[in-house]
């Protein structure tokens, strides 16, 4: 799969667990070891405060690079929707009259 087509895909699925899980916290990150990172008693997600309910793998690689390009790239993308949330957020609380 050339890399479009995986930004594409990490997009997409991305999007639908988002859409689908709504309102939600999410992390956007990589490891070397899914299991491990999400079931470990001393660093595990499963066992953080937050109390994660899921970890959900949208690529794999054999070498960390490539990995490392996806992950910066979702969480580039998110930032940016985020950014324009809150711009939008702020600019619906400017046009509300102060009483």
């Amino acid at each position: 799969m050339l890399a479009g087509g995986i930004m594409k895909h990490c997009h997409e699925a991305v999007d639908r667990l988002l859409q689908s899980q709504m309102p939600c916290i999410f992390k956007i990150g990589y490891t070397h070891d899914a299991s491990w990172r999400f079931n470990n008693k001393m660093y595990g997600y499963k066992f953080e405060s937050a109390k994660w309910s899921k970890l959900v793998v949208l690529y794999a690689a054999a070498e960390p690079i490539s990995a490392a390009f996806v992950e910066a790239a979702l969480i580039q993308r998110h930032k940016g929707l985020l950014n324009a949330y809150i711009s939008s957020l702020n600019s619906n609380q400017l046009k509300t009259p102060i009483k």
